[in-house]
């Protein structure tokens, strides 16, 4: 008989956030954002704001904003392709190049807190809070963590495996001024992450029979 994994619960007014496990991403470091090529590489999504693809599992509502980054170039990747592959590890030539990978500076030490941490299940958050599919709970999560004073989420990409390499940072929706050390093109993104990007003769549409 299936057994059925119990949802992830909204935050409750009867358990303090004061005290969550904090990451703390550092002053220096750099950090990668997967964008559209005509967005902002800075910019905050709010709830309300269907700007970029569907919105982000920890959105904050407006006026207030999340910008997500990553640790690493795959991660980046992945949250951007998602469920898009047109077969396995492949994706069209189209969809690489619509996006790209900036690579940031962060600007200063920014708390987070830390929903991969094995503490985290004190306060009622489970693995589900990195992988359910329902935005409206982890948008209530992102706000009570942001309305303790965590200025961001650290998480696992449920679109990865292995340790969390994610963070959602909260701030004004909209743009933001940000430090791009260098930007990666799509297509090399994509082959840096392991993916194949098709040419456009793999599509058999794209095909010209003589």
């Amino acid at each position: 008989m299936a057994v059925r994994q119990s949802p992830q619960p909204l935050p409750s007014d009867d358990v303090s956030l004061e005290g969550f496990p904090v990451a703390r991403l550092q002053q220096g470091r750099t950090v990668l954002r997967s964008h559209r090529k005509t967005l902002s590489p800075g910019w905050r999504a709010s709830v309300t704001d269907v700007t970029d693809a569907d919105g982000g599992r920890f959105d904050l509502a407006s006026p207030n904003g999340t910008l997500y980054v990553a640790d690493d170039v795959e991660t980046a990747v992945r949250e951007r392709i998602r469920e898009k592959f047109d077969g396995p590890q492949t994706v069209s030539a189209t969809l690489a190049g619509e996006f790209e990978v900036s690579v940031i500076a962060v600007d200063g030490t920014v708390d987070c807190a830390d929903v991969s941490s094995g503490n985290a299940a004190r306060y009622g958050v489970t693995r589900q809070i990195e992988t359910t599919e329902d935005y409206t709970v982890t948008h209530a999560w992102a706000e009570a963590f942001h309305q303790t004073g965590y200025r961001g989420v650290r998480y696992g990409s449920r679109f990865t495996s292995g340790p969390a390499r994610a963070w959602a940072l909260f701030g004004k929706a909209g743009p933001c001024d940000m430090t791009v050390v260098r930007k990666i093109a799509g297509p090399v993104a994509c082959r840096m992450s392991g993916v194949r990007v098709l040419s456009p003769i793999d599509r058999i549409e794209d095909v010209t029979l003589i």
